[in-house]
């Protein structure tokens, strides 16, 4: 059966079928098998490697066996004599290495002038194999290496087995069903410490700038973000993505906004400034210290993948990232920037860095990027990122709550595990308040001159919902245009003719013939004068009794 299309999207995103956990795994157990036990057939290989070779050089070269015979005799007492600075500290080592070369590179000559099918030389290869593999296998150095590299195979689950700290940390950690409502209001979950305690970040107005190299896991700590942000009902979500769009598109459905060109991350950027605006506006007026997310005024969190690559194709990105790290946190607009190349360009030359105070570091090469994430004079409190050892450990730094040099690592969502998420949150995109989605109204507003850098994805009358139909955001389709006059009669004939429904704001600028800004501030005083209500997110209605006649003036 084809999958529905979302309501909020053309059609469904499908990422294929989920890669194999534990890699490609070979249908015969004998490829297997000679892998596992490569160390006591080399004997049996080297025989191998030497008939191929003579029957390559039979065929082409078969006068180039007394070159080959001087060569082998030559290699036998060159080996003897020098084994020491090969590590063959032992006579006996020596003795055994000497003979091998010798034997063997003579035992090539004879089948590169004879043939290597001959039964004589056959019988003496199979010969040579029975008596070099007794000393062989019998050797303790041998036998030491294959324990060790078999025990380095299987230390994770013999460590969690002796119930070691740290243990759990070396193979990958599925995300555990999330319990309550998602909300922003209280850290997110996005691992655990090898302590055995959860790793929790708050993010209510906070910042946050995690990095590592290529293969530290950045995605996998990014989708743990998203796995309690993205069906989070007091959260919207846009994205910036410029590590090549795969980040993000799992998450596709639950954003409002995902820019992946300089032109659609400036016009993400400048809106995301004026919703700072027009929310401070709103705290002065009403003489709040902080905005409050709710599911009818959500936050705003801009996850940036890739910050260095953004920097560099929109140099001034840096300056509108500062900005909103500074003036967004009070306003509940929240930076979640990501990074392969933590530069000092990048972070603005550690302006926008200082405004990011939750710090997590995945693996790096060098110790120096490890203090550009977490700050400078980490490493001598004992944070070493580049001492993590495997993909998805990190280190944090956000005081006062993560402020030890305790390794932790980052849960792990497969793609069936997002796809379960993104089915679940089925919930339409939360939309801006009504003073942001104003000021953004107006901006796209026809009688507006549009913004110095740029401009915004066509069709995002209020920037918030992107994913409602074209008959759905078309105002005729609620309500006819009241006519000319009075401008407050015209909406509050408006209001009272969309019925229970109610109208959108965008709806009643069009019936009245005046900007958003106009209508919200009509219908503010109109509310607290008990003759409009809410009718749901962003919509109003008059309320059943009322009439023109009844209408303060």
């Amino acid at each position: 059966m084809p999958r529905r299309p979302h309501p909020r999207y053309p059609g469904p995103y499908d990422p294929g079928p989920d890669p194999e956990p534990d890699g490609y795994r070979l249908r015969s157990p004998l490829p297997r098998l000679a892998w596992r036990y490569r160390s006591e057939l080399a004997p049996l290989t080297l025989a191998l490697i030497l008939l191929a070779a003579g029957l390559v050089l039979h065929g082409r070269w078969p006068g180039w066996w007394q070159i080959i015979a001087a060569v082998a005799v030559a290699s036998g007492l060159i080996v003897g004599d020098l084994g020491h600075r090969l590590g063959l500290d032992r006579p006996a080592e020596r003795a055994y290495a000497t003979t091998v070369t010798a034997v063997g590179g003579l035992w090539l000559a004879a089948a590169t002038r004879l043939g290597p099918l001959r039964r004589p030389l056959l019988l003496l290869l199979l010969a040579g194999v029975v008596a070099g593999e007794v000393p062989w296998w019998t050797h303790r150095r041998r036998r030491a290496k294959v324990r060790v590299t078999r025990a380095m195979t299987t230390w994770a689950e013999d460590a969690a087995a002796a119930d070691l700290d740290g243990a759990h940390l070396q193979k990958p950690l599925p995300m555990p069903e999330l319990v309550g409502r998602p909300t922003i209001t209280r850290p997110v979950l996005v691992g655990v410490y090898e302590t055995g305690e959860p790793l929790r970040v708050n993010l209510l107005r906070k910042h946050a700038l995690f990095g590592g190299a290529t293969g530290s896991g950045k995605s996998t700590l990014l989708n743990a973000f998203l796995a309690t942000l993205a069906p989070a009902p007091d959260v919207l979500l846009w994205g910036i993505d410029f590590a090549g769009g795969t980040a993000l598109i799992p998450w596709q459905s639950c954003f409002g906004r995902v820019a992946t060109t300089p032109t659609d991350a400036r016009a993400l950027l400048e809106d995301a400034c004026r919703v700072i605006d027009a929310r401070n506006r709103w705290l002065v007026h009403h003489g709040r210290d902080a905005w409050q997310p709710t599911p009818e005024a959500p936050a705003l969190v801009v996850p940036v993948d890739e910050l260095a690559e953004l920097v560099e194709q929109l140099p001034d990105a840096a300056t509108f990232l500062d900005s909103i790290a500074r003036l967004g946190r009070k306003t509940a607009v929240t930076l979640l920037v990501a990074t392969q190349r933590p530069t000092q360009e990048a972070l603005g030359g550690g302006a926008l860095r200082a405004q990011l105070t939750v710090r997590v570091c995945l693996r790096v090469t060098e110790p120096a990027d490890g203090e550009l994430i977490l700050g400078r004079g980490k490493a001598k409190q004992g944070y070493r990122p580049d001492l993590l050892d495997a993909p998805g450990k990190l280190l944090a730094w956000d005081p006062p709550d993560h402020t030890r040099p305790v390794p932790a690592k980052a849960y792990t969502l497969d793609r069936a595990r997002i796809r379960q998420l993104v089915t679940a949150a089925q919930a339409p995109v939360p939309e801006l308040d009504p003073d942001s989605a104003a000021v953004l109204g107006d901006r796209n507003a026809p009688d507006q001159s549009p913004p110095d850098h740029g401009t915004a994805p066509e069709g995002r009358t209020t920037a918030t919902r992107p994913e409602r139909s074209q008959a759905r955001d078309d105002p005729t389709a609620v309500i006819e245009r009241a006519g000319d006059g009075d401008p407050l009669a015209a909406l509050w004939a408006a209001l009272r003719d969309a019925g229970p429904r109610g109208a959108k704001v965008a709806e009643l600028a069009h019936t009245v013939g005046r900007a958003k800004t106009w209508v919200y501030e009509r219908l503010q005083d109109l509310h607290r004068q008990g003759q409009v209500e809410r009718a749901g997110h962003g919509r109003w209605r008059a309320i059943p009794g009322f009439t023109e006649h009844d209408r303060e003036p």
